[in-house]
């Protein structure tokens, strides 16, 4: 969660969600962070989701770091 503080919340200050599962080898953690942001800000949001990757590469010695991308639809 401190990765997620320092790297992911300043990117996405208007909220996230972070859920825990299970990664190769199975006793790796495993999270997945599911952001949503409004299509016009796209571009901007994938140059911080690439930054936020290559952090967590870095950080956590990673080979790589699986990403998702959808168009949703969100109403609260």
């Amino acid at each position: 969660m401190a990765f997620v503080g320092k790297e992911v919340t300043p990117g996405f200050p208007d909220g996230l969600t972070v859920q825990s599962g299970r990664g190769r080898p199975e006793k790796e953690r495993s999270y997945e962070v599911i952001l949503l942001y409004p299509a016009g800000q796209a571009s901007a949001s994938d140059r911080r989701i690439g930054e936020i990757r290559r952090a967590y590469e870095k950080t956590f010695g990673q080979e790589s770091v699986r990403r998702v991308d959808d168009r949703a639809r969100a109403d609260f």
